[in-house]
């Protein structure tokens, strides 16, 4: 590689990011995706999209809400794995509606005449700036809930809100079923916004939109995020390194993507690994440097998947260790002759086990890893 080419390099920086809700450059276009939501979001229609963890879809969605804010959609975002009281949820979905006016003068004075049970507080943060904060009677939590739950459909004007529910499931954790109720009693009613539900945890998610004893029954539209389409990930990960001046092979593309099982964020940690490896060095991505971008991320992994073997029983693993070699025809007398499997009922169980576990998810009649490197791990590991 030239001195030029290795100098842009440089200042490039590595053109891959994972661990963290990704933005452009790094984001994976999802044409598709993006327009269908934004579409059944302006038309009023509520969503309920969900993947497992790490397929992009928090990602996905705030995408979204970046495109309609900038149209002047007001949204909210609520992420309930920071949710940990109902408490926090009137104060957090409290200061998003704030955060939707450009001054707090503007939020008091559209607010304050909306709502009785909550007192806007102004006190000053360790910049020196404004931050508003709100106090509430907690005996009286209830109505309070559906006072703010109700203050996007009373604000709305000329766009319509919209409401981010991130990893909706952990409601559940607030409650019961209770708090469910009381947040359907409320929305159920709004006609100026739109409501988008997130779940990672697919049979939870779905059983709270589709059982008929559930307070969010039919609530809205089933949306499930799939892995990125082959043909949008070649496109971004040639640009991704032949930006930085480093050329990557289609046959080397194709083995990251099926290592990566297409999934946003193993795609982007093992290329990110993969272009500091390679950067600055050949100009074109070698074979050794490919293994060892592989075997640099089954070593940075090592700690965390062996703590995930040791929660698991020895059974549990066995059954791991074969799926990871062959996931089809697992109830044959062959398969568990070949693996030294038990009675089907005992690979059943140990089966839904790794289901609940979040560590395998079930396809038509297969089981696949919600993690493909830790598959790629075992099978080193057998």
């Amino acid at each position: 590689m030239s001195r030029n080419a290795q100098q842009r390099n440089a200042k490039s920086g590595n053109p891959f990011r994972y661990g963290t809700v990704v933005d452009e450059p790094y984001f994976v276009d999802r044409v598709r995706e993006l327009a269908e939501i934004k579409q059944s979001l302006l038309n009023g229609q509520h969503l309920i999209m969900y993947s497992p963890r790490r397929y992009g879809k928090t990602s996905l969605i705030r995408k979204v809400q970046r495109d309609l804010s900038a149209q002047g959609h007001p949204c909210i975002f609520i992420d309930f794995f920071r949710i940990h009281s109902r408490e926090k949820f009137i104060e957090s979905y409290t200061q998003e509606i704030f955060r939707n006016y450009s001054s707090w003068e503007k939020a008091l004075k559209k607010i304050i005449g909306l709502v009785r049970g909550i007192r806007p507080v102004i006190a000053v943060n360790d910049k020196g700036l404004p931050e508003i904060t709100v106090k509430f009677d907690r005996d009286q939590i209830p109505g309070v809930i559906e006072e703010v739950i109700n203050l996007p459909e009373k604000l709305a004007e000329n766009k319509r809100w919209i409401v981010i529910l991130d990893e909706f499931q952990e409601i559940e954790r607030l409650n019961g079923e209770n708090f469910e109720k009381e947040l359907r009693a409320s929305i159920q009613h709004h006609q100026k916004v739109s409501y988008v539900f997130l779940g990672s945890r697919k049979h939870m998610i779905t059983n709270m939109f589709t059982r008929k004893n559930r307070a969010f029954y039919n609530f809205g539209k089933l949306y499930r995020i799939d892995v990125i389409p082959s043909e949008e990930l070649i496109i971004y990960l040639k640009s991704g390194f032949e930006k930085s001046g480093t050329r990557i092979d289609d046959v080397f593309i194709q083995k990251l993507m099926e290592i990566a099982g297409n999934i946003p964020f193993y795609v982007q940690m093992l290329s990110a690994v993969l272009w500091d490896i390679a950067s600055g060095k050949t100009g074109v991505i070698t074979e050794s440097q490919f293994n060892e971008a592989i075997q640099t991320v089954l070593w940075h992994q090592n700690d965390f998947y062996q703590a995930l073997m040791q929660d698991l029983t020895g059974y549990q693993q066995k059954v791991l260790h074969a799926i990871a070699m062959e996931n089809t025809s697992i109830f044959t007398k062959e398969y568990a002759d070949r693996y030294y499997l038990s009675a089907t009922s005992s690979t059943q169980r140990a089966l839904d086990k790794l289901i609940d576990k979040d560590i395998l998810n079930k396809q038509d009649n297969r089981y696949l890893f919600e993690d493909p490197i830790f598959r790629i791990w075992l099978i080193s590991n057998s």
